[in-house]
C-alpha cells in the first residue's frame, strides 16, 4: 500500500473489476457484495473507481467521528 504507516486508519477494501470488451474497453465493477456497476473506456472505469473510493473514505471518516459528518 503507497504512504501507508503502521497505526494508521486505512481500511480494506475489495473492489472487483471485470473486463468483457477491449476495444472499446467494457466491463462491470462491484465492490464487496453490491450489485456490479457497468463502464465503458477508460474514462468511465475510472469514474466508478473514484466515487467507490472516495464513497468508502467518507463512511471512514464519518466512523472515526461517531457516525456525525459536518460538511
Amino acid at each position: 500500500m503507497f504512504g501507508s504507516t503502521a497505526g494508521s486508519d486505512d481500511v480494506a477494501v475489495q473492489i472487483t473489476v471485470e473486463v468483457e470488451g477491449c476495444e472499446p474497453l467494457s466491463g462491470r465493477v462491484c465492490q464487496g457484495s453490491s450489485a456490479p456497476v457497468r463502464f465503458v473506456g477508460w474514462l468511465g472505469l475510472l469514474r466508478i473507481l473514484e466515487r467507490l473510493v472516495r464513497s468508502e473514505s467518507a463512511e471512514s471518516v464519518a466512523d472515526s467521528l461517531g457516525g456525525q459528518l459536518n460538511p
